[in-house]
């Protein structure tokens, strides 16, 4: 049969047999009952068409819910399957009907229609066998059922066989006919759900063997073992949109939707209702909630879901499969899922359940003016808190959003604007510029709750708003000092020190004034120990006043210490990424490089999305370019740019782009770096320190692309901001440095020593990355003997900090020095290492591509100065390089391969192994290759010979 039913079917086909083999027939009747899906139907039309292949007469019907107040729908059903001939002489049910007496009940059937219709079936029965088939037979008419018990009871057709399908009925009541007749007459069939097997047979229908039989488990527990649910789910896996994995769990598509709201709508209304509920609520089918969201009692929910279970559709008092719950939420209709949805809202929050629960139910439809109720706003309101501390800050602002246009309490109604401002800013930057600045304004006339004023603040800054961040300070300020509020204090004070370090010129002397000297900014402390007094500054205090006290050069013997116990003690979170960001600037200008990197890493292991990942990721690319890092900077600044769009970053824009530039510059990617100078920026950005740093960028890329004047203009811009500011810091921007080699290119010594003299004085001795530069522009200012020593120290000071660029270009000059001075081994040697670490730094460009040449200056006594630093390739120094390329030109191409791995420090048995020659061979090749570039060992070989090293790979 096809069927995957065997047992019943036999049962099914023994039952109609016996009354074929009968010397005595007798009325039988077969009941196939089931959840909805299971296989009745199909189980039923098998039966028949067995019938009818053995010369049965088969009339059948389907009853149907929208036909149950039908008189005789089902009889007349039955009565058009009948043969011809068995129509002549006789009249419908409905005709008889309407011969009886009128007064009459309706739902009595007449005597003499019964009569009637017994000789009307008798006719087929008498000649042979007749079947009557009845699908669903619990939603057949009240009269038809009458006939049907009397054709079975009274009627005297002893070749009659009746077989019905039998699903839950709406109200609870099967069909009865167990006291109709004798038990050998009467056969129940109940299906059940397919085992594993049974559900891989079915697939088979669609799937090869073996991969039925591997899919089997997963179509079982998705399913539950319902034929037609198997069925829908297979037919899914192959509509062209479905996105099943090889091996993986089935998906489930609008096919399997369909067959799921199909089961649930043929379980009878109070599962339908039931199902809605169980959806909308998302508890267990025993929750009392559930019965009281749909006013029904718990005796109606049971049986209703006791049905769903049986069909396939729960399992353990939940939706088997997602997908069939949102089938039941899709079909149901809006403005009765809005009814619903809000009644559900309503009970859990009077039953006590949590306000991220209550508020599920309140976003999940638009309510209107349902919502506007006081308990309403307060409920979304916790929410969005509680989903914030979960890390969801999506829900949250639905939260809030609904929040705001549902309360009608205007204070209120602001400061939960003011909330959904902040929480943008956070996390949808891009979005929120228009959203903060609306506040300004309720923020200066103090509409807006102090706290909420604070935090007003920073989300000003950040896009440029100063004028307004600046008066909303001045707002708060006053009145935490007309209040006498302490606890806000903090606050006050942490603000007043992160636009100081931010924007330095937006405050006056009078506000910058604390308000608790005590409190206002933490008190340095010289040892490693906590005084009291730093017991009781808070997080922002310490690293705001950390970071200020290293731009400043104030006393900073303990703001490496606060900086990091602040980075030690503070967790990750978007409402403390600036406290944390200005405790690792702390420790990024204070040139520990590597200590940032470490404390960099950490925060970004824990950041998720939004503006914190950007700015760290940002930091990172800082400190990369810093460390020399130029291939990683570029990567990880154009991945921050990537994470946040440019009109999200606000005045931070100077960070990543700078940053880039710098990068780029170094590279020798200048065009690049340009066309990234021509992107608009804020203009507030030049009133913040990260606009020093884009000036500084761009005074780079003018000095390397010979634009001397317009470097120094930069450079010296920097400057004038910096002293301006009182944040004229060299671990910020080594802006006398930039300074004095550009002074160097216009050929004024005088005043490149002086800047230099000036840089040093002002660097702490542990500041190595910047003393490590001034040291090797300083030494392009002295005559050549003395020039080793200071570059010596530069590359040896900018080794221990990790700045490998900058050392490259140490050793590059330290090299070219020894060279002039007649020491040409020791010098290519030098140069050779340099290139190496360019190399690696990404500068390659740098040592490779043909370089300006600037004018040979002849070795001179005391007061003789060259034209710059030595890092560009001199006349001659070209002139060696050329000779040892034609001497490089007279190698074969087998003595290249092995010299350029032996330059890149592999052994030669190493070498042996990857160009699948003999150690000898390799011993032999390089022995040549010494005698023909003139050198003695392996430490010259030069790595400039141009050779793909993944050619011996």
């Amino acid at each position: 049969m096809g069927m995957h039913r065997d047992n019943e079917s036999a049962q099914l086909r023994e039952f109609l047999e016996a009354n074929l083999r009968a010397t005595r027939p007798c009325p039988r009747l077969a009941v196939i009952s089931g959840a909805a899906g299971i296989g009745k139907t199909e189980l039923l039309h098998a039966l028949t068409d067995f019938a009818a292949a053995n010369q049965v007469t088969v009339v059948s019907a389907v009853a149907a819910p929208t036909e149950q107040s039908l008189p005789y729908a089902v009889l007349e059903q039955l009565q058009q399957g009948m043969p011809p001939e068995a129509e002549q002489g006789y009249r419908t049910a409905r005709d008889c009907e309407g011969a009886t007496d009128p007064s009459a009940p309706a739902s009595q059937v007449p005597l003499r229609v019964l009569r009637e219709l017994t000789r009307r079936f008798g006719g087929p029965a008498a000649a042979g066998h007749l079947l009557i088939a009845v699908d669903d037979i619990q939603f057949a008419d009240v009269q038809s059922l009458q006939v049907l018990r009397y054709l079975l009871r009274h009627s005297g057709l002893t070749a009659l066989s009746v077989v019905v399908t039998e699903g839950p009925a709406p109200t609870g009541a099967a069909f009865s006919a167990d006291e109709l007749l004798e038990r050998d007459q009467l056969l129940r069939v109940r299906l059940g759900p397919l085992g594993v097997e049974g559900v891989g047979r079915v697939l088979s229908d669609r799937f090869p063997s073996a991969e039925a039989a591997r899919l089997a488990p997963d179509f079982h527990h998705a399913t539950g073992g319902n034929p037609l649910l198997v069925r829908a789910l297979a037919a899914d896996q192959f509509v062209p949109s479905a996105a099943r994995r090889e091996g993986g769990t089935p998906q489930a598509g609008d096919l399997f939707r369909q067959a799921a709201l199909r089961c649930v709508q043929r379980s009878g209304h109070n599962a339908l209702a039931v199902a809605r509920g169980l959806a909308l609520l998302q508890e267990p089918s025993t929750s009392p909630n559930v019965g009281l969201l749909l006013n029904v009692e718990d005796d109606t929910v049971r049986p209703a879901a006791a049905a769903l279970e049986e069909a396939g559709i729960l399992q353990d008092q939940q939706f088997r499969h997602e997908a069939m719950e949102k089938a039941v939420l899709e079909d149901l209709p809006a403005e009765e899922a809005a009814q619903l949805r809000y009644w559900a809202a309503k009970l859990l929050h009077q039953r006590g359940a949590s306000s991220v629960r209550v508020a599920t139910q309140l976003l999940a439809q638009d309510l209107r003016g349902q919502a506007e109720e006081a308990w309403v706003c307060r409920v979304l309101h916790d929410a969005s808190h509680q989903a914030l501390a979960a890390a969801e800050p999506d829900f949250a602002m639905r939260c809030l959003q609904m929040a705001e246009r549902c309360c009608r309490d205007e204070p209120t109604r602001l400061s939960i604007r003011a909330q959904l401002a902040e929480l943008n800013w956070r996390h949808q930057p891009a979005t929120a510029a228009q959203q903060v600045q609306s506040l300004a304004l309720p923020a200066r006339g103090g509409q807006l709750p102090l706290r909420y004023t604070l935090r007003l603040v920073p989300q000003l800054m950040w896009y440029g708003y100063v004028d307004e961040a600046t008066a909303a300070f001045r707002v708060a300020s006053a009145t935490v000092a007309a209040t006498h509020a302490p606890r806000l204090d903090d606050e006050i004070n942490a603000t007043r020190l992160q636009m100081a370090g931010t924007y330095p010129g937006a405050l006056t002397a009078s506000d910058q004034v604390p308000h608790d000297e005590q409190r206002s900014e933490p008190k340095f402390s010289t040892t490693s120990s906590t005084s009291t007094t730093d017991a009781v500054v808070s997080a922002p205090v310490k690293a705001f006043g950390a970071l200020n006290s290293v731009l400043g050069l104030r006393a900073e013997a303990s703001a490496v210490s606060d900086a990091e116990q602040t980075l030690r003690s503070t967790v990750l979170t978007e409402a403390t990424v600036e406290t944390l960001l200005a405790a690792l600037s702390t420790i990024v200008l204070s040139d520990l490089l590597s200590s940032s990197a470490r404390w960099c890493d950490r925060l970004l292991v824990q950041a998720r999305s939004g503006r914190a990942l950007a700015l760290l990721t940002a930091f990172r690319a800082l400190i990369s370019l810093r460390q020399g890092n130029l291939t990683e900077a570029v990567e990880q600044a154009e991945s921050s740019l990537e994470r946040l769009p440019a009109h999200g970053w606000g005045v931070g824009i100077g960070l990543p782009v700078s940053v880039l530039v710098g990068a780029r510059t170094h590279m020798g990617h200048h065009e690049v770096a340009a066309e990234l100078l021509d992107r608009p920026v804020p203009d507030s950005m030049f009133r913040t320190r990260y606009g020093l740093s884009y000036l500084h960028a761009r005074g780079v890329l003018q000095l390397r692309t010979g634009r001397h004047h317009a470097a120094l203009a930069d450079f010296m811009e920097c400057g004038e901001l910096m002293k301006a500011w009182g944040m004229d810091s060299p671990t910020l921007v080594p802006w006398r440095t930039g300074a004095a080699e550009t002074w160097l290119k216009l050929k004024n010594p005088e005043r490149a020593v002086a800047l230099l003299d000036d840089e040093l004085s002002r660097t702490h001795p542990k500041h190595l990355r910047t003393r490590g530069a001034a040291l090797r522009v300083l030494a392009a200012t002295r005559p050549l003997p003395h020039r080793p020593a200071l570059l010596e120290e530069a590359v040896r000071l900018l080794r221990d900090v990790g700045d490998s660029y900058t050392m490259a270009l140490a050793m590059t000059d330290l090299g070219q020095a020894y060279k002039r001075l007649g020491e040409p081994v020791k010098g290519r040697g030098l140069v050779r290492q340099a290139g190496q670490v360019a190399d690696i730094c990404g500068a390659y460009e740098l040592f490779r591509a043909p370089q300006p040449t600037t004018a040979r200056v002849a070795p001179s006594g005391p007061g003789t100065v060259p034209a710059g630093p030595e890092h560009t390739i001199r006349t001659e120094d070209c002139a060696d390089n050329r000779a040892e390329n034609r001497a490089e030109e007279a190698l074969t191409e087998a003595e290249r391969r092995v010299a350029r791995l032996a330059a890149l420090g592999h052994t030669n048995r190493e070498i042996s192994s990857k160009l699948f020659i003999t150690v000898s061979t390799v011993e032999q090749h390089l022995t040549r290759v010494y005698r023909k570039i003139n050198i003695r060992r392996r430490q010259d070989l030069p790595t400039s010979l141009d050779f793909d090293v993944a050619d011996c790979a």
